[in-house]
């Protein structure tokens, strides 16, 4: 989040229209921008190595033992409660949203003939285009990051021949454990969210922090895959935004006036 200084300056731009704004030194998404990536740069240095440490402790120590631990004494009912909550992992009705949201974006200029109308409809545009973005970096670096470090699943532990730890670019589906998939895509969606309509969406990761507790429950995943999960898609999330904020392009959902409103059919 913004310093309080930094977050007054934002808001009197913004409040003073888009004249102010320029006449200060740039657009407020430009400043914005900027504003973030001066304020934050020590804090995502602090955030990133300790999850790093987070993830070699939990690796050394908590992993192994607390895999074998669940799988001898988690019970078949609580098993079965988590399995619907680790499909909120899945990607799939996230994306169909995105593009949803994209066509919304592409087809309502239709409806409205003012510059302030058509105005709302790209910034639409520019939002839904911020979460396919987002969806996509995290989803295509999750990707890569498993083939890279190429770690066993739960499930090798408790074979005749027990397997733990990490098999650089290997291509093996079962040992693409690290990060986890379905809590990259529940945080993406949490994080994109949250930046996009503001602190309304928090619940979303509380059910996201809930399906990176079904995939170790479900013996898919170590904690440690959880924790990079986790940091990895808000990191995302938050870089993907810095890049759309130095261009000038702010990812925040509009606000849909009034006598606006009234120019659409629903």
């Amino acid at each position: 989040m913004l310093p309080g200084a930094r977050r007054q300056e934002v808001a009197a731009g913004e409040s003073a229209g888009p004249g102010l704004a320029a006449a200060n030194g740039g657009s407020l998404a430009d400043r914005l921008g900027s504003a973030l990536w001066r304020d934050g740069r020590r804090a995502w240095t602090q955030a990133t190595l300790a999850t790093v440490v987070a993830v070699v402790i939990l690796d050394l120590w908590i992993d192994h033992p607390l895999a074998l631990y669940l799988n001898q004494n988690v019970p078949d009912w609580l098993g079965r409660a988590f399995r619907p909550i680790t499909d909120l992992g899945r990607g799939e009705a996230y994306w169909a949203g995105g593009v949803f949201a994209l066509l919304a974006g592409l087809m309502m200029p239709a409806f409205f003939t003012s510059v302030e109308g058509h105005a709302f409809c790209r910034r639409i545009k520019i939002a839904a285009i911020y979460y396919l973005s987002v969806m996509t970096v995290t989803g295509l670096g999750v990707l890569l990051l498993k083939l890279f470090f190429g770690r066993l699943r739960p499930k090798f532990l408790w074979k005749e021949e027990p397997s733990y730890g990490f098999f650089t670019f290997t291509a093996d589906m079962g040992s693409l454990s690290f990060p986890s998939g379905h809590t990259t895509t529940a945080f993406t969606v949490a994080a994109a969210l949250y930046i996009i309509f503001g602190r309304s969406t928090w619940p979303l990761f509380v059910i996201a922090a809930l399906v990176g507790i079904s995939r170790v429950v479900l013996h898919k995943h170590f904690v440690s895959d959880i924790v990079a999960a986790a940091f990895f898609s808000i990191a995302g999330a938050y870089l993907v935004q810095h890049w759309f904020l130095i261009r000038g392009l702010d990812p925040r959902w509009p606000r849909l006036p009034r006598h606006l409103a009234r120019a659409l059919p629903w």
